[in-house]
């Protein structure tokens, strides 16, 4: 019989938590114990509320922990090393969990036994892996994998991701959920492919070619048939194939593309649509360029043409003119061969600098503008020392997919403005990191670094644009 520890950290919720901790005592049909542990300060008479709830749940302990008033992420950590779970859960103390969830998680788990995820008062199993939905009904759209309520993990794959982010407050969820993807992408790295999963890909688009022939003119209910027909033997070949290793293959199963509509059944459709569609979406085959590659395709000019990019950099240039003077201080994050520098100097803007991982650009854009040479200089976008703080207005054009984009966000001087411009679609070359596929997406991705967004959309070719943005900088 497993143990399943679900920790509940929480700060003055005397009020709500006795039937947060209620709904796990009446937790039903599970046969998994459950060891339910409680952190908190001790100063609003939690301890006592907690107290007066009567377990009457023969599987259930309830341990309440006194702790010191210390950063979320911190108190999420000691608890769960405090626990003796083959499992743990985070549960929020001000949540409402309907009876047979711990039921409908121990199914789950059965199937994907490193990782699972599901809704908050619904019986909706959400896997991580591979985007699959056992529901009976939708509670609420699970865009991305956050790692929060309510998530439940191996205690050996939360150790593979390094447990959670040291002295964070707030955003624990969302740096989490980074960790536990790197996990996941080195699980894949280090295990085998099943044979059998190229052909079952192949059978997959079978089926998609099928439901594209047969589903026009159906009725929903016809639909529904007909994706059951089509799809579930496909489904349950995929899910042989997965079995318990399923965190292994979360990162490649994004290269498998959409089956159906966005109304499917189909699990991969669920993950492209509510994991990857708006999102910025991940490419497992691209790794991030060096300084070399960079270096070989600006010297042997391989690199994209101006004219390409000429709306992109007329919209940069209204944007800019919105945030600065033409005093104002600029720094262009890979800057290039210097074609966008060059119209903002036209445009009059004097404060301009550039930086560039590719010493060939770099010479490229000195050689083109002599009297600027000095503004441009090699450097990373991930080095505070290189990007420097003496700039009102950063600009990465053409640049954000193909890093860390979190990462170089993180580097920003708060208070500072940034014009950037994203694309929709890959490169053929696998350039790409990820893509993004809307405004809505842009917006939820880098909500926690940016705010004050105004929009540009250019068009390159059909179904091909890219998205010019402006945002300011947040503090702290």
């Amino acid at each position: 019989m497993a143990t399943i520890s679900l920790i509940m950290p929480t700060y003055q919720r005397d009020f709500i938590i006795p039937l947060a901790v209620g709904s796990i005592v009446n937790q039903r049909e599970h046969s998994s114990r459950l060891e339910l542990l409680i952190g908190d300060d001790g100063s609003d008479g939690t301890e006592e509320a907690i107290g007066a709830v009567d377990n009457t749940n023969p599987l259930l302990s309830i341990q309440y922990i006194r702790l010191g008033r210390m950063p979320l992420s911190d108190k999420r950590n000691l608890l769960v090393r405090r626990s003796t779970g083959d499992y743990f859960g985070v549960v929020d103390s001000d949540d409402i969990q309907s009876p047979y969830k711990i039921a409908a998680l121990e199914r789950a788990m059965e199937e994907h036994a490193d990782a699972n995820m599901f809704g908050q008062r619904e019986f909706l199993y959400h896997d991580i892996v591979t985007g699959r939905t056992v529901r009976w009904r939708q509670n609420r759209d699970m865009g991305s994998f956050k790692a929060g309520s309510f998530v439940v993990l191996s205690r050996a794959f939360w150790e593979e991701a390094g447990g959670y982010p040291e002295g964070l407050w707030r955003s624990v969820d969302s740096a989490f959920s980074e960790k536990i993807e790197a996990a996941a992408r080195r699980l894949r790295d280090l295990g085998e492919i099943d044979s059998r999963l190229p052909e079952t890909t192949v059978a997959l688009q079978h089926v998609s070619n099928i439901w594209r022939r047969k589903s026009k003119g159906l009725d929903r209910r016809g639909r529904r048939q007909l994706a059951n027909y089509v799809a579930t033997p496909v489904e349950l070949e995929l899910g042989a194939i997965l079995g318990p290793n399923a965190a292994a293959f979360m990162a490649r199963e994004q290269s498998i593309r959409s089956l159906f509509y966005r109304g499917s059944r189909n699990p991969l459709d669920r993950l492209r649509y509510r994991r990857m569609k708006r999102l910025g979406v991940p490419n497992v085959v691209a790794v991030e360029r060096s300084a070399e590659y960079y270096e070989s395709k600006y010297r042997d000019g391989e690199h994209h043409e101006t004219e390409h990019y000429a709306p992109v950099y007329e919209q940069v240039l209204k944007f800019l003119g919105d945030c600065v003077a033409p005093e104002g201080r600029i720094l262009e994050i890979g800057c290039g061969r210097g074609e966008l520098a060059a119209m903002i100097r036209e445009a009059g803007f004097r404060g301009y600098r550039g930086i560039d991982i590719s010493a060939s650009a770099v010479d490229v854009a000195r050689g083109r503008m002599p009297d600027w040479r000095s503004r441009f200089s090699t450097g990373s976008a991930y080095d505070p020392a290189d990007l420097g703080e003496e700039y009102d207005v950063a600009i990465a054009v053409e640049v954000l997919e193909h890093l860390d984009d979190l990462r170089l966000l993180r580097q920003l001087r708060p208070g500072s403005w940034i014009i950037a411009s994203v694309p929709n679609y890959w490169s053929s070359n696998n350039e790409h990191l990820r893509v993004y596929r809307s405004r809505w997406g842009i917006r939820r991705r880098f909500r926690l670094f940016l705010t004050d967004f105004r929009w540009f959309k250019v068009r390159t070719a059909r179904k091909r644009r890219i998205r010019v943005f402006r945002a300011m900088v947040r503090d702290g």
